[in-house]
């Protein structure tokens, strides 16, 4: 097969070729008088009484296989005759079918910044933008979230991390994941809590929370490089001989995450047997030892240094999410500045591709403008776009959907001389010029360094576990609207 015919077949080109011929009948104003039919709607793929653009992304996403729904004329695989049958209903809605009842979204994709209902009539945040439908990859893989994994990783500082929650399931990336699996539910499955790092950098009286991984091994952060790179969130700790990690966790099974290099470690599951596993002369982006526990439950796990030195990244905790459903990976730094993040930009980006995201959230900005590493509107700008650039380049096979989320307002000037609204400029500037991203604007959230009902009183700058539960509400709103 030569290269155009494998060009002609991808699903890729089919993409370059529907796209503009479903936003042209949009254009044009033409319109389709409803189908009615007794029980079914011919291109309704995902059979929710439409012919949308949900319709063709589950179809794209079989592009070449056999996926029943998709194959609209039954000759065994999807292919440009199913596309053909399914644009020529385009717009059409069945009257008299009763949708099938199942989680799928309905709503039509909205391109523009103007709001749309989210959970519980909430409109998305104020000034926020889909682009150029920048959340096809996430909104595609929410509807066959029944058959796959719907990855989310979420890149950001002491905000995303969850400074100021008195509870780590408290955090608002946290309380989205919960309303996300609520409102989309995967058939059989619960889900588990998530990516868990080698240890998180909040801080008390407000966020000291008891379920902290514990232990003596050495914690690292920032910049430091040992392997392959650092973890998510560049939270890791090194593991020696007499040193070790413990964690509680509650689902099915567990992957331990480490860099490859030198040495060995072992785990144990509460009071198991011991099982040593070999850190050297792997590759990749990262190294995984997928543990899964002999009842679904609470358990502990510790991860002890056997010989040399080994890097611990975290562990990812599933409950039945293992094959399917909406996950969670937190790579967020309380602290961390653009900057930073450059300096394992890469690492991060190959450990966000080695774990499938379908969504990547970017929230940073604050500590640039405030920190002793105060850096330019232009100079933030200018890493946001490197950050992005890495992602891609890393996801050589499955691109996420990227969402820059612009952080709540500041008060002052900086060392500089800027005021925050100069970086809220500089940062948005980003996705307005990469129609391909997304923008989730959350400076009508609250101002640092004021009074709040949403910030915490001990420092007025991180959000209270009522503010938690205000902005999981702006980024659920947003994630589920288009």
């Amino acid at each position: 097969m030569n290269k155009y015919s494998q060009l002609i077949k991808s699903p890729r080109f089919v993409w370059f070729l529907a796209v503009p011929f479903v936003f042209l009948l949009v254009l044009v104003g033409l319109t389709v008088r409803p189908f009615s039919h007794a029980a079914t709607l011919e291109g309704d793929v995902n059979n929710d009484g439409k012919v949308n653009i949900y319709d063709l992304s589950v179809m794209l996403s079989h592009w070449n296989a056999k996926y029943a729904a998709a194959d609209l004329n039954n000759d065994g695989v999807v292919n440009s005759l199913d596309l053909s049958v399914l644009t020529g209903h385009w717009g059409q809605t069945a009257s008299g079918v009763t949708p099938a009842t199942t989680s799928t979204p309905t709503r039509t994709p909205t391109p523009s910044a103007t709001p749309v209902s989210g959970p519980s009539g909430t409109a998305s945040p104020s000034g926020s933008s889909y682009g150029n439908h920048a959340l096809a990859q996430w909104t595609t893989a929410l509807l066959n979230r029944n058959n796959q994994t719907v990855t989310w990783v979420a890149w950001g500082d002491s905000i995303t991390e969850g400074q100021g929650s008195s509870t780590v399931t408290g955090r608002w990336i946290n309380q989205t994941l919960g309303g996300l699996r609520s409102k989309y539910p995967t058939s059989g499955v619960a889900g588990g809590f998530g990516y868990i790092p080698a240890w998180y950098a909040t801080y008390g009286p407000d966020s000291q929370w008891s379920t902290d991984p514990t232990g003596n091994a050495q914690w690292n952060m920032d910049s430091e490089q040992f392997g392959n790179g650092a973890g998510l969130g560049m939270l890791t700790s090194t593991l020696r001989s007499g040193t070790y990690e413990t964690f509680k966790v509650t689902g099915s099974s567990i992957d331990i995450l480490f860099n490859y290099g030198s040495g060995s470690f072992s785990y144990k599951v509460d009071s198991g047997a011991t099982t040593t596993v070999s850190a050297s002369g792997g590759t990749g982006a990262t190294g995984s030892k997928h543990v899964a526990f002999s009842s679904t439950g609470s358990h502990t796990v510790t991860v002890s240094g056997v010989s040399g030195s080994v890097i611990l990244e975290g562990l990812m905790t599933y409950n039945g999410d293992e094959t399917k459903g909406i996950r969670l990976y937190d790579s967020a730094q309380s602290g961390v500045t653009t900057g930073q993040m450059l300096n394992q930009g890469a690492n991060l980006a190959a450990i966000t591709a080695s774990v499938k995201a379908d969504l990547v959230t970017l929230q940073f900005g604050g500590n640039d403008f405030e920190s002793n590493h105060v850096l330019s509107p232009s100079q933030v700008a200018a890493n946001f776009k490197t950050i992005v650039s890495q992602i891609r380049t890393a996801a050589t096979s499955h691109e996420p959907s990227i969402v820059i989320v612009v952080p709540y307002n500041h008060l002052g000037t900086n060392n500089l001389g800027y005021n925050w609204a100069a970086y809220i400029s500089a940062i948005k500037s980003v996705a307005s010029s990469d129609t391909s991203l997304g923008l989730i604007d959350l400076t009508t959230f609250a101002t640092s360094g004021q009074a709040s009902p949403y910030l915490s009183k001990t420092d007025d700058g991180h959000p209270n576990d009522t503010g938690q539960a205000k902005l999981a509400t702006m980024v659920e709103s947003y994630l589920e609207d288009e």
